[in-house]
């Protein structure tokens, strides 16, 4: 089953191995990602779809450039030895395993989407239960080993740090793409009750946080552990409650969809 997607994926991302010979080089796979990995991130995040002067796609001038580049590659390196910029290859697949991720990040998104309008669920609900859950389960069980193993400081900064960047540089850069894409530097952003709600039960677990780890000299115990996820369930059932629209949360200079 997984035999296609790991066919592509051996054709765009490069890999770098120290524990394999010669670093995992391949002279003639390698040639190849200096095609494959460039058009694969245009056609990927569409901008290859872009025309220069309105007449000219941008993935046939990527297509030329990644050409020649493949042909110094084929060019400078030995097929038993690998070259000095061997080391570069490893940024590339880095690069290109991300747009992999964000690829089925999409196409996941939009079977929730098609779930969510078979069951009538908004999208708030989708992305508060499944997508939350999907993104968290792998930083959970990461984070509690790191824990168990005598890391408590490396969990709980991994607690704060995933979800701060995920906060920030995600909507720092949708925002950005969002900007560089429009025609003006405003948009306006819709909250559902939702989403009101989630906003509410963050700003009050991080209050709550901040001054029970202050006063208690940044110790944390069990009994604050299950304080913390007692109000989850309540903040899961509040959501949907909310979704139901038993209640109407109302925020002066907010704008609302409901």
């Amino acid at each position: 089953i997984k035999s296609p997607a790991g066919f592509f994926i051996t054709l765009t991302v490069p890999v770098v191995d120290h524990e394999k010979p010669n670093d995992n080089w391949n002279k003639w796979l390698n040639v190849l990602h200096c095609v494959t990995a460039p058009l694969f991130f245009v056609l990927v995040t569409r901008l290859g779809f872009y025309n220069i002067g309105g007449a000219f796609p941008v993935w046939t001038l990527v297509v030329i450039i990644s050409t020649i580049l493949a042909m110094v590659v084929a060019h400078t390196s030995k097929e038993d030895k690998k070259p000095a910029y061997h080391s570069v290859f490893a940024w590339i697949g880095f690069v290109i395993s991300v747009i992999w991720i964000y690829s089925v990040a999409g196409e996941i998104v939009d079977i929730l989407q098609t779930f969510g309008a078979a069951f009538d669920v908004s999208n708030g609900i989708l992305g508060l239960t499944f997508l939350a859950w999907g993104n968290s389960i792998g930083d959970a069980v990461s984070n509690t080993t790191m824990a168990r193993q005598g890391f408590p400081h490396m969990a709980v900064g991994a607690c704060i740090g995933s979800p701060l960047f995920n906060l920030l540089i995600a909507v720092g850069v949708g925002s950005i793409i969002k900007m560089a894409t429009g025609a003006t530097l405003e948009f306006p952003i819709y909250f559902s009750q939702v989403e009101l709600v989630a906003v509410g039960f963050l700003l009050l677990s991080l209050s709550c946080t901040a001054l029970v780890v202050s006063s208690l000299c940044f110790k944390l115990t069990r009994y604050y552990g299950v304080f913390l996820i007692c109000l989850y369930v309540i903040f899961l059932v509040s959501s949907i409650v909310a979704e139901a629209k038993v209640f109407h949360i109302s925020i002066s200079g907010v704008i609302t969809e409901d």
